[in-house]
């Protein structure tokens, strides 16, 4: 293996903290200064959602982890490469703090000095394979690097972004347009006139995913969390929704969502001292059933003096989240962080432009995939495996005991499969035979 030499701007550096940098879209410069990729509808959405999310402190969700359009993966399994009848062998090199370990052979050399953080990938080929039959982008030097810039981490999420809208000929975000779909509010005032609980949903490929809920304690066993729920499920099925789902944890809403209407589809095992979190999804049923449950329960909240807000404002919808992120800290166990570290990875060619990436969150010692995407001239060649390697090797530096992940059908789950990740459940709720593979994998 021969030696390569980094330079500082190739050294990676610690993993910064949930929501630092990565906000801002102003196109991945080319030599010039000028946009070495315009800017289209998606990618002014992408901006405009960045931005807001600087601006704003992170929201807290019902899950620990905001789920977005869940795990968007777009690369293919990989498999062999073939040119000429031969092998291209593809030996990925981990620099870790003192050595390195090639996957390829399995050997283990010692590397000059204690360097940080750094990822390498080589190509080596048969001496017989002839250099003609190879694509330029097999002799390049690909590298990982751990500190993206900001435009990089954006262009990964607009790259996401095309392709899922390609798959789904636009409408990964039906009913709504971009991320994160169909989107709203919905609160509760009380006699007094404060908020007593509120919802917040997305949606995904038609199907509506309750993002947050909460009621006040003092209004728990009232039928608030039901209504504001049988009230979204009106809105979404209005609007185009076919299906609702949502994530919820053992000391949460497990045994509440099966009392309206939602089926369990996967229980995830993968937290420390035996906390679980439930998937659970449900086919929104006809549009006259959902008005009259919707119009029965107003009516017995309207008597005890309770009030929907279609809605809320910004400062009633703060008074939920905080709700919610008390009512999480009293169950997380004490010194456990349970919104996790960001963790961002970026492939770059070797001209040091965007080649793939990926990224992920590391709450309550969980890693939670949340993006990862491959070049379409690279898939099919490993990188998406030796990106899964690299963030993993992070994940157990950090003290993760296992991986979280899903994948949309048309998203190959086949390369988890193949590299080791399990099924514990799957959301079949989605339209034009559309289901979800939710995954699970120990460290």
């Amino acid at each position: 293996m021969s030696d390569t030499k980094f330079s500082e701007s190739e050294v990676g550096s610690p993993f910064g903290a949930w929501g630092t940098g990565c906000r801002t879209l102003c196109g991945l410069p080319h030599g010039d200064g000028s946009l070495l990729t315009p800017l289209g509808d998606v990618g002014k959405a992408v901006l405009e959602r960045r931005n807001r999310a600087s601006d704003e402190s992170p929201s807290l969700t019902q899950r620990l982890v905001p789920r977005g359009p869940r795990s968007l993966q777009a690369f293919v399994p990989p498999n062999p490469l073939q040119l000429d009848g031969r092998r291209i062998l593809q030996a990925a090199n981990i620099f870790l703090s003192s050595r390195a370990i090639s996957f390829a052979t399995g050997l283990e050399v010692t590397c000059p000095g204690n360097s940080r953080c750094v990822y390498a990938l080589h190509f080596v080929h048969s001496g017989a394979l002839k250099e003609s039959s190879m694509s330029p982008n097999l002799r390049e030097h690909l590298t990982i690097c751990d500190t993206p810039t900001k435009e990089e981490s954006t262009l990964l999420s607009l790259r996401l972004e095309e392709y899922n809208q390609h798959e789904t000929n636009g409408r990964i975000h039906f009913p709504g347009t971009q991320e994160p779909g169909l989107s709203f509010d919905l609160a509760v005032r009380g006699p007094d006139g404060s908020v007593v609980g509120g919802i917040n949903v997305s949606s995904v490929l038609g199907v509506m995913w309750l993002e947050v809920l909460w009621t006040s304690e003092a209004y728990r066993g009232r039928g608030i969390a039901s209504w504001l729920i049988l009230e979204a499920e009106r809105i979404a099925h209005e609007a185009g929704c076919v299906g609702a789902g949502t994530w919820t944890f053992n000391w949460q809403g497990a045994s509440f969502y099966p009392r309206i209407g939602y089926d369990l589809n996967g229980v995830y095992d993968g937290y420390p001292r035996g906390m679980t979190e439930h998937v659970l999804s449900k086919r929104l049923p006809s549009p006259s059933d959902i008005q009259e449950t919707v119009a029965l329960r107003a009516a017995q909240n309207r008597k005890s003096g309770l009030e929907l807000i279609s809605r809320p404002t910004r400062d009633e919808m703060q008074i939920v989240h905080r709700g919610l992120h008390s009512h999480c800290i009293a169950h997380i166990e004490a010194g456990e962080d349970y919104r996790g570290a960001q963790v961002r990875l970026i492939l770059r060619d070797g001209r040091g432009e965007l080649a793939g990436g990926l990224s992920a969150s590391t709450p309550v010692r969980v890693l939670a995939l949340e993006e990862i995407w491959i070049a379409e001239q690279f898939r099919g060649q490993g990188y998406g495996r030796r990106l899964i390697e690299a963030v993993e090797h992070v994940a157990r530096s950090r003290g993760c005991i296992a991986v979280q992940g899903s994948c949309l059908s048309f998203q190959t789950p086949g390369f988890f499969h193949a590299i080791g990740y399990e099924p514990f459940g799957r959301v079949d709720v989605y339209p034009d035979d559309v289901w979800e593979d939710l995954l699970i994998r120990r460290l």
